[in-house]
């Protein structure tokens, strides 16, 4: 049921109050993260998805108060908050691995110890998902093809990719453990000893006592006993 008059009862006051609020509060993250800096970028989606639940649950009102001359019928509004919410959620998580996984525990000497491509996947595979999940439960339309095309896809990529992606995620996993570090002396199972001079996400890089350079891959690294 549409109501139409401003909301009078406590629990849609308080409502109303969390619409003004998150509203308010999205825009000052907005600007700030255009004119002062990006690292705002996951406060922002925390205000967003906290602005897009909170009009979800006042829509009965604020659609007749706010936005019926924006869209035609309350269903529309209705899907496009909660596409928006998703969407927001996405984005709130792709802010959460950027600055807890990205710029935190993987990133090391400067320098981000995985390659753009793996990011650039992870960030591609999120919106995915949110875009799939509004196209089922806010539009109603069927993603079995779709879902089942881009499984096989995705099977195909990785059996093609299959040791560069090895490397990749021992890369990941020596990033995380950090077993050593660069300037470290190791020797790498059966391998002549050397200083740690390079760690990429595909290999490690070790300088010997004569100034040899031996480039071992991080699977090897991975699955050998390092001293």
């Amino acid at each position: 049921m549409i109501s139409h008059g401003i909301p009078d009862t406590f629990v849609d006051i308080m409502v109303l109050a969390g619409v003004i609020i998150f509203a308010i509060t999205t825009l000052s993250a907005l600007l700030c993260s255009i004119f002062v800096t990006r690292n705002n970028l996951l406060y922002l989606g925390l205000q967003l998805a906290l602005l897009f639940i909170v009009l979800s649950m006042s829509e009965n009102w604020s659609y007749p108060l706010w936005f019926d001359a924006i869209f035609a019928t309350l269903e529309d509004f209705h899907q496009t908050v909660r596409a928006l919410l998703i969407l927001s959620i996405g984005f709130t998580i792709d802010m959460a691995i950027r600055f807890f996984v990205w710029d935190v525990m993987i990133k090391r000497d400067g320098r981000l110890a995985v390659p753009k491509l793996l990011v650039a996947v992870i960030r591609a595979l999120i919106y995915l998902f949110a875009g799939l999940t509004i196209m089922q439960f806010v539009y109603g339309q069927s993603i079995t093809a779709l879902a089942t095309l881009s499984g096989a896809f995705a099977l195909i990529i990785g059996l093609s990719a299959q040791s560069t992606l090895g490397e990749m995620f021992a890369g990941i996993a020596i990033a995380l453990s950090q077993p050593f570090r660069v300037g470290d002396w190791v020797k790498v199972g059966s391998l002549d000893e050397g200083q740690v001079v390079d760690m990429t996400w595909r290999l490690v890089r070790i300088e010997t006592r004569d100034r040899n350079i031996i480039n071992v891959t991080n699977r090897v690294v991975s699955d050998s006993p390092v001293k």
